[in-house]
């Protein structure tokens, strides 16, 4: 589908003629987009998502990412917009970027041009940006059997220890620095069972909807997060303590610096799950008082993680032979 005009209002600034300082000028300008259509084939069902009972849509993927109707549907699942509504939608949504709003805001509607002058030289402009960004977000959209779906984020359930539930989440890549802070909380539907057993947590009522068949489409790991977050963290007060502290302490202190110093960003190596076993295993033996009173609690958090770690990977190489696997090639 082929919206022939999509409105946004870009910023530059230079200076015009006659004038001594340069200013920003503000320009209305549009481009076409392309929306892609294709067979429900193409666009398997991956799952059901839902954040209530009562709004429960199909998950579909292409292979590589999540998507959700993003308007509703009657009972047989066609779309309740007429085809013109349809397409004044899709208009709406992807006209939103630029500095009409800014505009707006400031009252400079009427210094709005149509025609950026040819006899200036342009000392910034944020046109082809903002072009960029709607063929993105245009990207984002495909049309499934009449229905507009929108790619998301990664359907995981999220344990409130508060209130002792789970509840779906859409974990998008953009936001994964937020939830890096408590990846602990975070599970695939399919993993839920291991999760409670590895993470000693009493089973948990979901509420809404979260079911998958395409394990195959995540790539976010929230057990990898947790591990690294775990070693990380007591890297950092390790190293606090370096000074006076004993040459064991050095010893596995410089063990886990270097697993994680040789590990990519974000990379959970044999060598990283052998630095926490040496961790884990020389505070276990040492007498508490010993133990730098920061550490204490965080030998657990590191023991746990790496048996959350242990079981997913486990579970990977019985399941998949460990196949296109970040983790190829490491023992569980």
């Amino acid at each position: 589908m082929i919206i022939d005009s999509v409105e946004f209002v870009y910023s530059a600034k230079y200076r015009p003629p006659g004038k001594r300082k340069a200013a920003f000028h503000y320009f209305r300008d549009e481009i076409p987009v392309n929306i892609s259509e294709v067979s429900a084939a193409d666009f398997p069902v991956a799952g059901r998502f839902g954040y209530d009972e009562d709004r429960v849509s199909e998950l579909r993927t292409n292979g590589t990412h999540f998507f959700l109707p993003v308007i509703g549907t009657d009972p047989e699942g066609k779309s309740l917009l007429s085809p013109d509504k349809f397409r004044s939608y899709l208009h709406s949504m992807l006209s939103l970027h630029g500095n009409g709003q800014l505009v707006e805001r400031f009252g400079t509607e009427c210094f709005l041009h149509t025609d950026l002058p040819n006899d200036v030289a342009l000392e910034h402009s944020d046109r082809q940006m903002l072009i960029g960004e709607i063929i993105e977000d245009a990207s984002s959209f495909v049309i499934v059997d009449e229905l507009i779906y929108r790619r998301v984020g990664e359907p995981f359930l999220q344990y409130d220890n508060h209130l002792n539930y789970m509840r779906p989440v859409l974990v998008n890549a953009s936001e994964r620095h937020g939830v890096h802070e408590r990846p602990d909380t975070l599970v695939r539907p399919d993993q839920m069972e291991r999760y409670f057993e590895v993470m000693n947590i009493e089973a948990s009522p979901v509420l809404g909807v979260c079911e998958i068949v395409r394990s195959d489409v995540y790539s976010f790991r929230p057990e990898q997060v947790q591990f690294l977050a775990a070693c990380k963290e007591v890297h950092k007060e390790m190293h606090e303590e370096i000074g006076n502290q004993s040459i064991e302490f050095f010893t596995v202190f410089a063990c886990m610096r270097d697993a994680l110093h040789a590990a990519k960003e974000g990379e959970v190596t044999l060598g990283l799950i052998e630095a926490s076993e040496t961790a884990i295993a020389f505070f276990e033996g040492s007498p508490v008082e010993d133990i730098p009173d920061y550490l204490v609690p965080l030998v657990p958090e590191l023991k746990l993680a790496r048996c959350r770690l242990q079981a997913e990977l486990t579970t990977e190489i019985q399941l998949e032979d460990n196949s296109g696997s970040t983790l190829e090639g490491l023992r569980p």
